[in-house]
């Protein structure tokens, strides 16, 4: 059995070590700072709602054979309703897409499991808080990338002023679960087991195009759309804190948080 020491998490987190053209707007302290506001806004907002939060799992998952032996995402950790975590998560395929805007080595997701009898309207209204009370967002620059089925959310973004037209990109939905990658359907690497989601996209310039379709666009959440799991969502803080702030590291510049969240969970 697999036992993880520091130095094998190390190394088996080497693919990462590759470097990126982007400039970042800003030093690692200043992102450090914004990253940190908006972790204590999220968890104070929800704590506020009576949400507890719960322990997050280690990086290191002592399966090498997946992901490189780091924790991919939030999956597992929340067992109950009215539960949210801030989960440390590394792809090792995002090493590919270093040139990306917005990739990092290492990020931390803020997700929510509803409490039992939260429906899609309450859901909804608390996202919509989230964006514009607690963060401000430009409504202008808000965008949904999913399958067909999102339609039966219309009425409550509408309500919330989510809801446009020309924000709103379908996928085939079988393009969609093929690709597995939030934006209409997640699931886990080699896995059949799956849900039904919508990527949350901002716009980091004025005239971005269509959503998803060019770096202007960060997807900074993700909600899900399973009817059975409608009370769910979460949120990168990375991403919003480049939506907020817009500063965007480089990925090397981020690699020492990586290693150093390895250090602590080993």
């Amino acid at each position: 059995m697999f036992s993880p020491t520091r130095r094998s998490a190390i190394a088996g987190a080497s693919a990462f070590a590759l470097t990126s053209p982007y400039l970042a707007a800003a030093d690692s302290q200043d992102f450090d700072a914004v990253v940190l506001d908006v972790r204590q806004r999220l968890t104070d907002f929800h704590t506020s709602l009576r949400f507890t939060e719960v322990e997050a799992a280690p990086i290191v998952t002592g399966l090498p054979d997946f992901n490189d032996g780091l924790q991919f995402d939030e999956g597992g950790v929340l067992a109950g309703f009215g539960q949210f975590v801030i989960q440390p998560a590394a792809r090792a395929d995002d090493a590919s897409e270093k040139d990306r805007k917005g990739v990092l080595p290492m990020f931390h997701i803020f997700s929510v499991k509803g409490f039992e009898d939260d429906g899609p309207d309450l859901t909804i209204l608390r996202y919509s808080e989230v964006l514009f009370d607690l963060f401000r967002l430009d409504r202008n620059r808000i965008a949904f990338v999913s399958v067909p089925n999102f339609k039966s959310f219309q009425p409550y973004l509408e309500q919330n002023d989510l809801w446009h037209q020309e924000r709103v990109t379908f996928r085939d939905e079988a393009e969609a679960k093929a690709a597995g990658d939030g934006s209409g359907y997640f699931r886990l690497p080699n896995s059949e087991a799956g849900m039904y989601t919508a990527g949350l996209y901002y716009a980091l310039s004025d005239a971005p195009g269509p959503a998803g379709n060019s770096e202007d666009w960060l997807e900074i959440g993700e909600l899900v759309t399973d009817p059975s799991g409608y009370a769910d969502y979460s949120f990168g803080l990375e991403r919003v804190a480049m939506a907020t702030s817009g500063i965007v590291p480089t990925w090397e510049s981020r690699l020492s948080v990586l290693q150093d969240q390895i250090t602590r969970d080993t």
